[in-house]
């Protein structure tokens, strides 16, 4: 059979490639878009009377002023040693960086050290291996939505730039949801 096959397309491939770019132009064409048929979110292809959706929707009704859906993390650590109070300022001003985007990106807040009820848990203890503090950024999106892979180029742009001032052996990660 495969020889019979092989045979009937040497012998008319030129159709047969013009009947496949013919097929692909034409599914091209009639297929519905990208965005026509997905769905930019954590939960948003599952139906309304799941658990996961009915619990995220009683948290909005609950906590409505809680506008953040996922979060960023940025640590900063001294590897072996305690942070030093330059270091803290610069983690410092890492937050006032994010602080002052948060206009023109999808940043529902920002914590770090000095933040109300939080902040002294966002330094960790001393210990054999060095000291960290973190900075959260609260995010407006979903953990999966698409909008947050220009959310994190923006954010290592920010810390791209940040960088040149940072001390000396001061270490910066990316973590989050």
């Amino acid at each position: 059979m495969f020889g019979w096959l092989g045979a009937f397309i040497s012998r008319h491939w030129g159709p047969i490639v013009l009947a496949w770019v013919t097929l692909a132009f034409a599914l091209h064409a009639l297929a519905p878009r990208w965005d026509q048929v997905t769905h930019d979110g954590d939960l948003a292809y599952l139906p309304e009377n799941l658990p996961s959706t009915e619990g995220e929707r009683l948290l909005a009704q609950a906590f409505p002023e809680q506008r953040a859906k996922s979060q960023i993390a940025i640590v900063v650590e001294r590897p072996g040693t305690r942070l030093t109070m330059a270091d803290m300022l610069w983690s410092d001003s890492l937050a006032d960086r994010f602080r002052d985007r948060q206009a023109d990106l999808p940043i529902a807040d920002v914590w770090n050290r000095n933040s109300e009820v939080v902040g002294e848990r966002l330094t960790s203890r001393i210990g054999p291996n060095g000291q960290a503090t973190v900075t959260l950024v609260h995010v407006k999106n979903e953990f999966m939505a698409t909008g947050n892979m220009s959310l994190l180029t923006e954010v290592q742009h920010i810390l791209d730039e940040a960088r040149f001032m940072a001390p000396a052996g001061l270490q910066v990660g990316i973590t989050g949801s």
